[in-house]
């Protein structure tokens, strides 16, 4: 049974964390293609239960190492090359040979097998530590996101939001410490060969034990001209989905309820039909498990990175299906990281074993690329949904029988609306483990990146909600004033921009659908509904300029279906800024492009909305500059919009070639 923590032991414990950067916010620092900087200098920032900048500064003297991730397969290529020239030597032939012992070329396929099946199961090795010196220390004070302040020490500043939600509980007072990195010679090694190492910042606490901040600190070559990164969207990562395939394999058959007991569930099913289902369709090819989805699009991450053809990867939200695990009983839930399934996405992306075995999980790695994260609805949600509730099992590859027979061992008992509740706490594990920014920027030479929080659920486009797909409660007064101090102080004139968040900024659906859809049921008339593949911008042919009316489509279409319900109008206003906003949500593959209109006020709206695929049809750079700015929609990472798991694995890969973007299309891996 786990012992519950006491929180004031721990603030006697801990007294200092760092929290940024972290796994989901990491730092580059640019090296040059010549690796002889000495020492790298680059701001960290703390929390402490100590106000004195002095006794705090004692807490982490000495005490900051930044260790360095390596492949493994690197690793031993380089091990099997000292001991092929240890090998090669007269003296060392003639030795063996009198020895009577093993050639050398079967000596060192001895030695590799022996490091491989030792090093196989953690894809990734640690290399020595390299001491953070202390530069200097000063105390800040929260402040606000639409503060000028909140941009400053390569965002470093602290969000209030920390302090006022209790996020790190009696950790309040915050210091940015400098810190200077000396690289060691096996990291410039590394570097000749990769374009990029990332590190983990280790922290050696009073008590022995030691926090990592895993692949927060990432050394690049790059000069941000040439670079490719992926936008990945709604995981939907949860525990109990590595259950389900041992679970079933017990049986598929429910006992009746009076016949239940705590140990009981499922028993194995025998009859005809059953036995037919099994042998036609395999229970392995027809289950969908988020996670199996997620390990498999880290192996191809992973092959990228060796190949030197990725450099990070940007998610968009959803990273969890919902908060608490989902067998917590009401008196043991609390969103301590240990009880949260931020556990789950943290431990996929390091590799770290879970607390326990299942059967039908696939072999994983460490994902071997930075990450940035932000956050999407599901993420704010705290409690599991029953997977009866709309017929969710049917998204998982589950009968309505087995989907009934696993209630009792995945999920306890709750309502339906209890799964869509909102709580602030939620955010805690998140914000402490993997990212505590909600909202942040990041600025590569010509290249601009702004990353967003849309908001949780919102009950404010009621429709939206009950139709299954609800609206995002948007962006708030400060997030517009945080976008207008990003566009004013980093953007400059030339600059690609991206935009990241999980609502869509634009997603038609038809006018007066519900009107129609009573009408066709009450009075059994063929309704003819619009369909947006109907309006293409390329369907007519011909060049861009002509026949504009008949394809745009924000007369024809609401076009703020499922975005956000607060400042959609400045949101989409500050689109005008960029050139790509990436979004996920709606688990489609949808492209819009934004035509700003010179003269204001000469339509219900200053813009015009176009549709097709454009990331197909605008190939060169120049046309994806002149014609943007462009808003997409990308697929989720294991699922499609209706639920088929027709590709295995879909995601978008942006490429920027000379300093412009030269494509943004969507690779889906049957």
């Amino acid at each position: 049974m786990t012992q519950e923590k006491d929180p004031e032991r721990e603030s006697k414990i801990k007294k200092a964390i760092l929290i940024n950067p972290n796994l989901g916010h990491p730092r580059f620092l640019n090296v040059g293609s010549d690796l002889q900087r000495m020492e790298i200098p680059t701001p960290l920032l703390f929390i402490s239960n100590v106000s004195d900048p002095g006794k705090f500064k004692e807490l982490i003297v000495n005490k900051l190492n930044v260790v360095p991730v390596f492949e493994y397969r690197w690793k031993l290529e380089k091990e099997l090359e000292e001991k092929r020239k240890e090998k090669r030597s007269i003296w060392t032939r003639i030795k063996n040979i009198f020895l009577r012992k093993k050639s050398p070329n079967q000596q060192i396929l001895d030695y590799f097998d022996e490091e491989r099946i030792e090093l196989m199961g953690q894809h990734a090795v640690r290399g020595e530590p390299m001491p953070a010196k202390i530069l200097n220390v000063k105390s800040v004070e929260p402040c606000k996101l639409d503060d000028f302040n909140y941009l400053k020490d390569n965002f470093c500043h602290p969000h209030e939001f920390l302090v006022k939600h209790g996020i790190f509980k009696e950790f309040e007072f915050f210091f940015i410490v400098r810190i200077g990195i000396s690289l060691s010679d096996e990291v410039k090694d590394f570097l000749a060969f990769r374009n990029f190492m990332m590190c983990d910042i280790i922290h050696e606490l009073d008590d022995e034990e030691k926090r990592v901040n895993y692949h927060s600190i990432v050394f690049t070559k790059k000069d941000w001209k040439d670079f490719t990164f992926i936008q990945a969207t709604d995981l939907h990562l949860a525990e109990r989905y590595d259950r389900v395939y041992g679970l079933i394999k017990q049986g598929i058959k429910p006992i009746p309820r009076k016949e239940r007991d705590d140990e009981g569930l499922i028993i194995k099913d025998k009859s005809p039909r059953a036995i037919l289902k099994r042998l036609l369709k395999p229970l392995e090819k027809r289950i969908n498990n988020p996670n199996n989805q997620f390990r498999k699009f880290i192996k191809l991450m992973n092959e990228k990175v060796r190949a030197n053809e990725l450099d990070f990867i940007v998610f968009t939200g959803d990273l969890v299906d919902f908060v608490l695990l989902s067998r917590l009983p009401k008196e043991s839930r609390s969103f301590d990281y240990d009880r949260c399934n931020w556990r789950i996405f943290k431990n996929l992306i390091i590799n770290h074993p879970d607390l326990e075995e299942h059967e039908g999980v696939f072999e994983s790695e460490e994902l071997l690329c930075p990450i940035f994260t932000v956050l999407g609805n599901h993420d704010y949600r705290p409690h599991h949904y029953s997977l009866l509730w709309l017929k969710m099992c049917e998204r998982f590859g589950l009968t309505h029988e087995e989907a009934e027979a696993l209630e009792g061992k995945l999920s306890i008992a709750i309502s339906p609306w209890n799964s869509i509740v909102k709580d602030s706490m939620t955010l805690a594990g998140y914000c402490t483990e993997i990212n505590p920014s909600l909202n942040f920027s990041l600025k590569l030479s010509g290249n601009s990146f702004i990353f967003l929080d849309s908001g949780s659920d919102s009950y404010m486009n009621i429709v939206d909600f009950i139709s299954g797909h609800p609206s995002l409660t948007g962006v708030s007064t400060e997030q517009i004033g945080f976008l207008e101090n990003v566009r004013r102080r980093e953007i400059q004139k030339d600059d690609n921009v991206f935009l990241f968040l999980h609502a869509p900024v634009i997603n038609p659906v038809s006018k007066g659908r519900i009107f129609k859809s009573i009408k066709k049921s009450i009075f059994r008339r063929k309704v003819k509904t619009l369909k947006l593949e109907d309006f293409k911008e390329f369907r007519f042919g011909g060049k861009l300029e002509k026949k504009k009316s008949k394809v745009r489509i924000n007369n024809i279409f609401n076009i703020k279906h499922s975005t956000v319900s607060s400042h959609w109008d400045e949101l989409l206003e500050f689109c005008k800024t960029c050139n790509l906003i990436l979004t996920g949500h709606t688990h489609t593959l949808r492209e819009f492009r934004i035509h700003y209109d010179d003269i204001a006020n000469q339509d219900e709206h200053s813009f015009s909305v176009y549709h097709d695929i454009y990331s197909q049809i605008f190939t060169r750079p120049k046309e994806i500059k002149k014609f943007g700015p462009f808003a997409v929609q990308t697929p989720a990472l294991w699922l499609d919009g209706k639920g088929e798991p027709k590709g295995t694995v879909s995601f978008r890969e942006i490429k920027i070639i000379n300093g412009k973007i030269a494509s943004f299309g969507v690779v889906t891996i049957y």
